[in-house]
């Protein structure tokens, strides 16, 4: 692969890299290059706010969300990683096994999903991550890290 978007820069109980970039950059380790495309946060109070979709999407309310990556797009003059899983259209599908507080977190706000989407796609313009740095007349600028971690990816979005 030539480009990832799995390190995600929050405090998490499954993913934890607060301090990681929040927008693109390239990661060097002895295998070779990787340009990082982080899924999309807010800085806020001092901590990274997840904006990239998935079961934040479900969770925060939709307004937080548009205004989220509008500040994103606007106000850090960046493209944001959106992302939904397909079974996350689907409200009536099967109750998967797992812990209380897994089973909670796949079902949470699933029939919200759908209609939030539409809005999203209404309010914002989006393309792929191969894409994205042709969006702008600038350049995107990337800095260089080398982190030990790796991780596959989703699509940006521009207002």
């Amino acid at each position: 692969f030539r480009c990832d978007s799995s390190i995600v820069p929050i405090h998490h109980d499954r993913y934890v890299i607060p301090d990681a970039q929040r927008f693109p950059h390239i990661i060097r380790c002895k295998s070779g290059e990787i340009l990082e495309f982080p899924p999309s946060t807010v800085r806020l109070i001092g901590q990274n706010i997840p904006m990239v979709g998935g079961g934040y999407f479900r969770f925060l309310p939709y307004q937080w969300f548009r205004q989220g990556l509008r500040h994103i797009n606007k106000v850090e003059q960046q493209a944001a990683v959106f992302m939904v899983h397909a079974w996350e259209i689907d409200s009536e599908q099967p109750q998967v096994p797992g812990t209380q507080l897994n089973i909670w977190r796949h079902r949470f706000n699933l029939h919200k999903t759908e209609p939030r989407l539409e809005c999203l796609l209404r309010d914002f313009r989006f393309t792929t991550m191969r894409d994205v740095l042709r969006l702008s007349e600038r350049p995107v600028r990337l800095t260089v890290t080398e982190p030990s971690l790796l991780g596959s990816g989703p699509v940006y979005v521009h207002e």
